[in-house]
């Protein structure tokens, strides 16, 4: 009798589990998307590095999905941390983005609200406090498109 429940719940779990309708998200379509133009607003550096790692990712001329971009992009900077004598010893940035994605051939527009935030410390030389802040943004710029490319993977996948 044992046997028995336990054959009657295992492949009650196996019927339950199998058709869960878990579906592997396939990358290879992004390769499928054609760039018709990006127009950006806001911060012009942020938007020229997030132009920059999408027209390389997604450069495929030949395509039949035709998509339309408009980003707009702020960035803020504020202390993060001061030491005992009030001097600044930490900024945080945050990068905000709003990536618009029209699909031209399905009428569709998506809009993505993504947004990422860091810390650099200070150092005593200016040259160094503009690397460590560069280094930064270009660390959230690339987690931002990452994000971008997963949520695009996600809407291709259902088109």
């Amino acid at each position: 009798m044992t046997n028995f429940k336990y054959l009657l719940y295992s492949s009650f779990a196996f019927l339950i589990l199998s058709s869960c309708g878990y579906q592997v998200l396939d990358k290879s379509k992004l390769s499928d998307l054609s760039i018709s133009s990006i127009e950006a607003t806001g911060n012009k550096k942020i938007n020229f590095l997030i132009k920059n790692k999408i027209r390389n990712f997604l450069s495929d001329k030949s395509s039949q999905n035709i998509v339309a971009l408009s980003i707009e992009s702020s960035s803020k900077r504020s202390v993060k941390e001061k030491n005992i004598k009030n001097e600044i010893t930490k900024y945080q940035i945050n990068i905000y983005t709003k990536i618009q994605v029209n699909f031209i051939n399905k009428n569709k527009i998506k809009t993505f609200n993504l947004s990422q935030n860091g810390d650099y410390n200070v150092s005593d030389e200016q040259s160094k406090n503009i690397s460590n802040r560069n280094n930064l943004e270009r660390i959230l710029v690339d987690r931002i498109t990452d994000q971008f490319f997963n949520k695009l993977i996600l809407i291709t996948n259902d088109l």
